[in-house]
């Protein structure tokens, strides 16, 4: 049976601490791909102050194309309305037959869980992996209860401490400072070019 990784995200933009989480879950869950699929109209943020889905599009295919590993997906964007993880998850099943799927998240994910939308059907479809900057008795705990109420499905993945995030990169950016080494160059250069969050200092 083979082993797919899930990346969803909004991925404004794609940064280096994206593609070591997708690396680490390729590595550690022995996956035979990785998934990146941009969603187009997120159920918990504002559309409007997303950067258009073509952008984030080519950010993302440019900073995986030289992983054989990674593939990209716009499945998210065939659909209309508020696009659920469970949904896509249902569709992913019925596309990838024999296939196991595994729904890669962020640590910061893991408190509202309970809040998503149909969270036990996500856990029924999908093993979860979660990317875990520092691990502490608390987080192994919490873990542990999620598995006891969710069926044993949760499993941390251990991450080298990576201070980045997206909306950290719009800033700087807005503010005149570099991204130098928080994405690759090539994400970096499309930005620029296409003067997406504003100009880009080398």
């Amino acid at each position: 049976m083979k082993r797919l990784g899930i990346f969803g995200g909004t991925f404004d933009p794609v940064h280096i601490g994206h593609l070591l989480i997708a690396e680490r879950a390729y590595e550690e869950a022995e996956l035979d791909k990785v998934i990146f699929m941009p969603t187009d109209n997120p159920p918990h943020k504002n559309s409007s102050q997303i950067t258009p889905f073509e952008y984030r599009k080519e950010m993302v295919e440019l900073a995986i194309r030289d992983n054989p590993n990674f593939v990209f997906s716009d499945l998210e964007t065939k659909r209309h309305g508020i696009i659920y993880t469970s949904d896509t998850l249902k569709i992913l099943k019925d596309i990838y037959k024999d296939t196991e799927l595994y729904f890669i998240m962020g640590e910061d994910s893991l408190d509202d869980f309970h809040k998503w939308h149909e969270p036990e059907k996500i856990t029924q479809l999908a093993n979860i992996l979660v990317s875990v900057r520092s691990l502490n008795d608390d987080f192994e705990e919490k873990i542990k209860c999620m598995n006891k109420e969710y069926g044993n499905v949760f499993t941390m993945l251990k991450m080298p401490y990576v201070d980045i995030s997206s909306s950290d990169i719009r800033a700087r950016i807005k503010n005149g400072k570099t991204v130098k080494y928080m994405m690759t160059n090539e994400v970096c250069k499309y930005i620029d070019n296409n003067a997406i969050y504003g100009s880009v200092i080398e």
